[in-house]
């Protein structure tokens, strides 16, 4: 491991995932989405929200600024390895942001013109504590997004690693989104120097 104000080299933006990773993900994301209700997908959002909600409570500025570099979590690309918790929650509210705009697109029928690419949702690096309510704002408006879809639309939309994917295809890949991130901010935590010092304001 790196100390956590290191720079260290990895991939660029938007490399992606190993092809054997990709290829996984998406068989796991397509047939998991066939034998979820949307029920489900919005419990399991709640939970990974409260979840990560808890890791964040009463995380000081510094400690949730502090850049960490972490083996890489299944899921995530190498550039993704060197974040902070409040980037890694920026990031969060970007994708949420992103797919909400997706599923009203397609619950319509309109497929978005909008062309998915992971560079574009990489979280700035100055990103502090307000991030946290933007993130339970996006929480919101991803579950009201997923409770309106049509489930019985095939309207797709393209997901640059996935492929085309329909409007409840997109709420599951969210919902494991979140907790892919979730991981990532609990190995931040547990590098941190003095997490228990940094912890309380």
């Amino acid at each position: 491991m790196s100390e956590p104000d290191s720079s260290p080299a990895l991939d660029r933006p938007g490399a992606g995932l190993p092809a054997i990773e990709k290829w996984i993900g998406r068989i796991v994301l397509k047939v998991g989405a066939m034998f979820t209700p949307t029920s489900r997908i919005i419990d399991r959002i709640a939970t990974e929200r409260d979840r990560l909600l808890e890791l964040c409570h009463d995380l000081s500025a510094n400690a949730g600024t502090t850049r960490v570099l972490v083996d890489r979590v299944r899921g995530i690309e190498d550039s993704s390895r060197h974040w902070s918790v409040f980037m890694t929650l920026e990031h969060l509210r970007l994708v949420n942001d992103g797919i909400v705009s997706i599923i009203t697109a397609l619950k319509r029928g309109d497929p978005p013109d909008l062309v998915v690419r992971i560079e574009d949702v990489k979280p700035p690096s100055e990103v502090g504590e307000e991030v946290i309510s933007g993130f339970e704002e996006s929480l919101v408006d991803l579950t009201r997004g997923i409770e309106s879809q049509n489930r019985s639309s095939h309207s797709r939309h393209p997901h640059p690693w996935f492929g085309p994917l329909t409007a409840h295809q997109w709420a599951h890949l969210a919902a494991m989104h979140l907790g892919i991130h979730r991981h990532q901010i609990q190995r931040i935590l547990e590098l941190l120097p003095d997490t228990q010092d940094n912890s309380a304001n």
